[in-house]
């Protein structure tokens, strides 16, 4: 998926970057961003609950921030890091707290 994003749209990404870091302290903008962003946190929710997740909205955030983090390492950065093995792991984490 990150690497499928990253070939795919790499131009789209950057811009959505440079966005992000431009608004950063703008609130009134990052509201007219919210829309865009809020359905991938929904989806991300409904995924850790198809899970079995006891914290969903916290995980789906986690989440988010990990697939931002990828993307901009595969786009911007080293690319060193490895996305099946990042998300395997990240998802054993989810399995884990779950089963306490």
């Amino acid at each position: 998926m990150v690497h499928q994003m990253a070939r795919e749209r790499a131009q789209d990404q950057i811009a959505r970057f440079s966005l992000m870091a431009e608004l950063h302290t703008d609130q009134q903008l990052w509201q007219m961003l919210a829309p865009t962003h809020s359905h991938i946190v929904d989806a991300s929710i409904a995924l850790l609950e198809a899970l079995g997740s006891n914290s969903p909205v916290n995980q789906a955030h986690d989440l988010l921030t990990l697939i931002e983090g990828l993307l901009f390492d595969h786009i911007i950065g080293t690319a060193q890091s490895d996305p099946q093995r990042t998300f395997t792991t990240y998802f054993d984490g989810v399995a884990a707290h779950r089963a306490r």
